[in-house]
């Protein structure tokens, strides 16, 4: 379902730009009347064909199950492994228990399932093997929208409509109020550049956001998650996509948002998770060390090498740019 969900959102992008070109498409040159530039047409036709396929697929099943209660938060991994497609796991017998109000980092090299057990807290996909537990109770045991909406999920790719600044953020709580979403906006240090738009928070965001700097979207996916105010934060590579400057301002909300909430944060960059009560690191989709920041900075293992390289990367970054001043 997540797969689908993703595909639908570059498709609508897609299907927007088709209606905007087909405009231009019909010109004039001299006397010849409209000129239609088929290829564009044949190729921009194939997105419907392929819209249409994508609602054909089934509807997620459970939804007959019981809502979830509001949670404490504590979660525990219990044994979980998966794999996309019955192929290779992508995790592999994970056990992991996280308490209540703890922010829990997750490190590790490009494809060892840090992302994949968001998704599968999120139920986008259940586990092959295992069970997750929220509050001690299998989370297959309710039905999918109740566990969505007891966890705010910001990730990298924040995807916008083509719609109002207020829209955006209350998307998901349309029945948010005026107050609250300002609120939120504020919370999220969004309201900082909002004042300053056209129409305010009444102003188009254009499509996808493409009015908008990245800074300022992950701001309003930051308000979303305030406006939310769910007991279980997710942040899956938040800032990765930020200068490093956007990402200091960014991530002084982001920890504001996690404060009393039990927050489990996908790094990207390690800087992001050295206030963790702890940190998780996964490696060919299994948990090798697990520890505070501190204690696994000491140890010469895993997160440490990660930590070096990144500093080297960085310095040497910085070193060309000071010579290119």
């Amino acid at each position: 379902m997540f797969d689908i969900i993703k595909q639908l959102q570059d498709l609508a992008a897609e299907l927007a730009e088709t209606l905007e070109e087909g405009d231009r498409q019909y010109r004039t040159v001299g006397d010849g009347g409209p000129v239609i530039d088929w290829w564009f047409v044949i190729d921009r036709n194939a997105s419907y064909y392929a819209v249409y396929a994508l609602m054909q697929e089934p509807v997620e099943s459970g939804e007959e199950l019981p809502d979830m209660p509001v949670p404490c938060g504590r979660i525990e991994f219990r044994d979980v492994s998966f794999g996309y497609d019955g192929k290779r796991p992508v995790l592999s017998h994970i056990s992991l228990v996280i308490e209540p109000g703890q922010k829990v980092g997750f490190v590790g090299p490009t494809g060892t399932g840090k992302s994949t057990l968001a998704h599968l807290l999120l139920r986008f996909y259940d586990p092959t093997e295992g069970t997750i537990l929220v509050d001690g109770v299998d989370i297959s045991r309710y039905n999918r929208a109740s566990v969505r909406r007891q966890i705010a999920l910001v990730q990298q790719d924040v995807f916008l409509f083509s719609d109002s600044v207020r829209r955006n953020i209350a998307f998901g709580d349309f029945d948010g109020s005026g107050e609250a979403i300002r609120r939120a906006a504020e919370s999220a240090d969004a309201w900082t550049f909002i004042r300053h738009l056209p129409q305010q928070i009444d102003t188009p965001v254009g499509e996808r956001g493409v009015k908008l700097s990245g800074g300022q979207r992950q701001r309003i996916s930051l308000a979303r998650a305030f406006l939310k105010d769910a007991p279980i934060l997710v942040l899956d590579e938040a800032t990765s996509a930020l200068d490093n400057l956007t990402e200091d301002q960014v991530q002084k909300e982001m920890d504001r948002l996690g404060k009393g909430r039990t927050a489990l944060v996908i790094a990207h960059r390690l800087g992001t998770v050295l206030n963790a009560d702890r940190i998780v690191v996964l490696e060919g989709g299994k948990i090798r060390e697990t520890g505070s920041p501190q204690a696994l900075l000491a140890q010469s293992g895993i997160f440490r090498r990660l930590w070096e390289k990144e500093n080297r990367k960085r310095a040497k970054k910085e070193g060309v740019e000071s010579c290119s001043l």
